[in-house]
């Protein structure tokens, strides 16, 4: 699992899902890269954006200083 921030509002009915831009949501990866493989078709960039990592990345250096 990781989380994922919905960059636009959209409908995937692949899945019966529903995604409102700048919400969080818990994804296995492979379920996002399917679903951004398929927004991307439609609109030419991914519907999802991966944010554990930058959390990640922001706590670090938040202790690096």
């Amino acid at each position: 699992m990781a989380q994922f921030k919905a960059k636009a509002n959209f409908y995937m009915a692949q899945s019966d899902r529903h995604f409102d831009e700048g919400e969080v949501y818990d994804l296995q990866v492979g379920e996002a890269d399917k679903i951004n493989k398929l927004y991307k078709a439609a609109y030419g960039e991914d519907g999802l954006e991966r944010i554990e990592e930058e959390a990640k990345n922001a706590k670090a250096a938040d202790t690096a200083s």
